[in-house]
């Protein structure tokens, strides 16, 4: 077996696994889901899991953490690297079991990319431990406000009340107080997080992964991706990024709204595979039409079959134009 076909294998036993699992009885019954008040924000109420769920999700949640060679795939940094992971687990100081985590972040002057603002949310109790500006280390270029409604002058305001963390080392360590090698790390390409913290991890759930992987299958080199706001949409029936909720009616990113809604997402797809299975095959039949028209328009090219549409993908095939500029080309 050629290496191209033991990983075409590799890919489809893994999305099969992963399907099977969450569907599989666990012992205990699946949570029940509600929606309360004390979960609502920006006019969108959340998910709170019971006491006696958790235990549950966690298991589920578990069984959708990626093989460290998907993630390598994905963008993730895994070790040997010059970033440092996630403290050892030490029982004088427990961690939490899974964390949310999403970062607004903006161009620097030399090039690269610094965090602005921190959010973590515990995945199981939905509880926020932590959602600040972070004043960058170095000096910005471009504050990217109208995706993040960030912007100097509401920095130094936040700085000269002292509610911000100050530079992507701090910003790190806060993360670290709350998450050992052990907790699972869930959001929306969270390689660009873990990215401007420095910092690498390998237990992750990754929405934009899971649900690419739903739609996609055992095809690996298709690098679609379809947006948190997509996946909101048309996967929770929710519209995060809603102008009407914005100072200034923009519709720019809420870091709190896009872990929560990325924690809502993980959730549907470890408890409600069935409803994930269902928006994927829609999805599916819509994209590879697509794909297939544009295959008809191109009649100098022969056609040879799927691997040929994979070839000839387009631009705006595999980028969701709404994840612009913050981590182009990939999903946010």
């Amino acid at each position: 077996m050629s290496q191209h076909a033991f990983d075409k294998h590799q890919n489809y036993h893994y999305h099969h696994q992963v399907i099977q699992a969450v569907t599989r009885p666990a012992g205990l019954p699946l949570p029940t889901l509600t929606r309360v008040d004390s979960l609502n924000y920006r006019g969108i109420a959340y998910s709170r899991i019971s006491d006696l769920g958790r235990d549950a999700v966690l298991r589920r949640l578990s069984v959708l953490c990626h093989p460290e060679k998907r993630l390598l795939r994905e963008g993730y940094s895994m070790p040997p690297t010059t970033y440092l992971p996630c403290p050892d687990t030490a029982s004088s100081e427990p961690k939490s079991a899974a964390i949310v985590l999403d970062c607004e972040m903006a161009g620097a002057v030399g090039g690269h990319e610094e965090v602005i603002q921190l959010t973590l949310v515990d995945f199981l109790s939905g509880d926020v431990l932590q959602n600040c500006l972070v004043n960058p280390s170095d000096p910005i270029k471009d504050w990217r406000e109208d995706i993040t409604g960030i912007n100097a002058v509401r920095m130094r305001e936040s700085v000269a009340r002292n509610e911000a963390l100050h530079g992507w080392i701090a910003a790190r360590d806060e993360l670290w107080r709350f998450a050992d090698k052990d907790t699972i790390l869930i959001g929306q390409s969270v390689y660009h997080d873990l990215r401007v913290l420095h910092t690498h991890h390998t237990k992750i759930v990754d929405s934009a992964i899971v649900t690419a992987d739903a739609v996609l299958r055992n095809r690996a080199k298709i690098r679609k991706r379809w947006g948190l706001e997509t996946l909101s949409r048309e996967l929770l029936g929710i519209q995060i990024r809603n102008p009407s909720q914005t100072t200034g009616g923009n519709p720019t990113h809420d870091a709190l709204e896009d872990a929560l809604a990325a924690r809502e997402l993980i959730l549907l797809c470890a408890l409600r595979p069935d409803k994930l299975e269902i928006w994927a095959c829609a999805t599916r039949k819509v994209f590879f039409k697509k794909t297939n028209n544009q295959r008809k328009r191109a009649p100098q090219r022969k056609a040879r079959g799927q691997e040929d549409i994979e070839r000839t993908l387009k631009w705006e095939d595999v980028v969701d134009y709404e994840t612009w500029p913050k981590s182009p080309p990939d999903s946010d």
